[in-house]
């Protein structure tokens, strides 16, 4: 994923994910997988209609695109902000750059890369921004903001490595970095990387209050955890932005969703709880029905800034004593499988199972080692924060619980908000251990985000000087196939030391409305909303 040359949508290319050669232990989870059946020529996309949109979708930490860390955040953004290119996933967990506010990127090369954006885009015609034409100046301006060197900023290290980020002329935007960057483009395609005004951030402050965008959306109403309308942009420049309004409302019990969606109330039932999947079937049989490889992997992750656990052998103890087998069963209905810190689902960059440890319970184990870190399991008194509004997180933490008793060890679960959650995880560190979800990284280069010892998303505070080296050399080695040994041996670092144990990952199941066309279900959340809100439209 790293070739020089002009990255258009004819010359697209498959980058982080879906090669042939599994090794063997992997898991290949495109294997059942299924997507909707492509629309037919003859169907033109109908414009009319509103969608409601239920679960935790309302439930973001905050409105600002480039300090949000949350799932929702990172959805309820892409109806309203565009990013310079975007990742196509007509076959879920493998993305492909195309064209979106930049019509093509050049990379004349391995330093430099130039995007030509469209002309003629505005922004939402609203405050502070009046529907003035978007420029390289506000993407330039966008690119710097998300780099701000403050915790509250997860993805700064992305641009870490560029020298200059300048506007070559009012449409034409060039990056230029100290080093080959094997990632770069891959990153700024995700959904993270959404463009804003200079006007909107002077008039909200430090925070964004909002998404003001140039998305075929513009945001009506919004009530963090509460609801979130919105309704079309008429001056959106692409052919997308079908639905009259777009509505997320909050509906954080399962069973409740569950009566919603068959009563016809909400539009789509996502991450359906598995042991619920056949009765719902046959309840509502016309529904579109999706399979696809959760990106979303079970954690235990501990705080090494806390006693005991800088100590890897007390983070091996503890994760050898979690019977992941039974948590599957237990909150999965046996739908899913081990994992390492990449999900199984993008295999170019999975390390195999042969490779992973700690899933299998071995108590023994961890009492020697326990043991050997000085460290009585009996005095051993834990607090599991999780969050309180996802069941499974829930169910997770409970599971925790009962295997750490076993060990003779007490745990104390917090169940938060999350808002609690977030602000708790990445800017205090206020925690001993968090258990549940983090999300796969597509690009390996995430890796950095989460275990490099300078970098904003470590909230396990983990330093390890060999895993930095790997993470820094990974980044800026351009040939695939040196850069994936690179990225397996720096998963054996993590595996083995644990500050984030990976537990498993679950398949994901969603039922859409009949009425939904060109509706996509996804490996890669925020990019599945950002994928229907341009393309997806209610038939008559």
């Amino acid at each position: 994923g790293g070739g020089t040359g002009a990255l258009g949508l004819a010359t697209a290319f498959t980058i982080g994910c879906g090669g042939d050669d599994n090794e063997e232990g992997a898991t290949p989870t495109q294997e059942g997988a299924s997507v909707p059946p492509t629309p037919q020529p003859s169907e033109v996309a109908r414009k009319g209609g509103t969608i409601r949109l239920g679960g935790g979708n309302p439930a973001i930490d905050n409105a600002d695109i480039h300090q949000s860390s949350n799932d929702p955040g990172a959805k309820a953004a892409q109806w309203s902000i565009d990013t310079l290119m975007t990742l196509d996933e007509a076959v879920p967990a493998k993305l492909i750059q195309a064209p979106a506010l930049a019509e093509r990127l050049e990379q004349p090369d391995d330093l430099t890369y130039i995007y030509h954006l469209r002309k003629g885009v505005k922004f939402h015609n609203v405050a502070p921004v009046h529907g003035r034409e978007f420029t390289a100046d506000d993407a330039v301006f966008s690119l710097k903001r998300m780099s701000t060197n403050q915790p509250t900023y997860p993805r700064r290290s992305w641009l870490a490595k560029a020298t200059s980020i300048d506007a070559v002329d009012r449409y034409t935007l060039r990056i230029r970095t100290s080093e080959p960057v094997a990632s770069l483009s891959y990153l700024l395609a995700s959904p993270w990387v959404g463009m804003i005004s200079q006007e909107q951030a002077a008039q909200d402050g430090d925070r964004l209050k909002s998404y003001i965008g140039t998305g075929p959306y513009k945001v009506d109403r919004i009530e963090p955890g509460i609801t979130i309308t919105y309704s079309r942009n008429p001056d959106y420049w692409g052919t997308g932005g079908n639905f009259d309004k777009v509505e997320l409302v909050s509906i954080p019990d399962k069973a409740a969703e569950a009566a919603a969606f068959r009563a016809g109330e909400v539009s789509e039932f996502a991450a359906i709880p598995p042991d619920t999947v056949p009765n719902l079937a046959s309840q509502v049989p016309d529904a579109t029905r999706y399979k696809v490889p959760s990106a979303g992997l079970g954690i235990v992750a501990f705080n090494g800034r806390r006693a005991p656990f800088g100590d890897p052998r007390v983070r091996q103890a503890l994760a050898l004593a979690c019977d992941i087998p039974g948590w599957i069963q237990v909150v999965s209905a046996g739908q899913g499988g081990i994992s390492g810190p990449i999900a199984p689902a993008f295999t170019d960059w999975a390390l195999p199972e042969s490779r992973l440890k700690y899933h299998a319970q071995n108590l023994a184990e961890a009492r020697s080692l326990l043991a050997a870190a000085g460290v009585n399991p009996s005095g051993l008194k834990l607090k599991a924060m999780t969050l309180a509004t996802v069941p499974s997180y829930v169910a997770m933490a409970t599971q925790f619980q009962a295997d750490m008793k076993q060990l003779g060890v007490e745990v104390e679960i917090e169940a938060v908000s999350s808002a609690d959650y977030s602000s708790r995880l990445f800017t205090k560190f206020d925690f001993d251990i968090t258990v549940g979800q983090d999300f796969s990284p597509d690009d390996p280069d995430r890796l950095y985000d989460r275990f490099h010892s300078t970098a904003g998303g470590n909230y396990a505070g983990y330093a390890n000087p060999a895993l930095d080296s790997l993470l820094e050399k990974q980044r800026s080695t351009l040939n695939r196939d040196q850069r994936r040994e690179l990225v397996l041996q720096a998963q054996d670092i993590i595996v083995k030391d644990a500050p984030t144990f990976y537990t498993y990952f679950v398949w994901s199941f969603t039922m859409a409305n009949p009425k939904l066309a060109n509706w996509r279900a996804s490996a890669v959340s925020g990019n599945q909303v950002r994928w229907n809100a341009r393309n997806a439209w209610l038939k008559a």
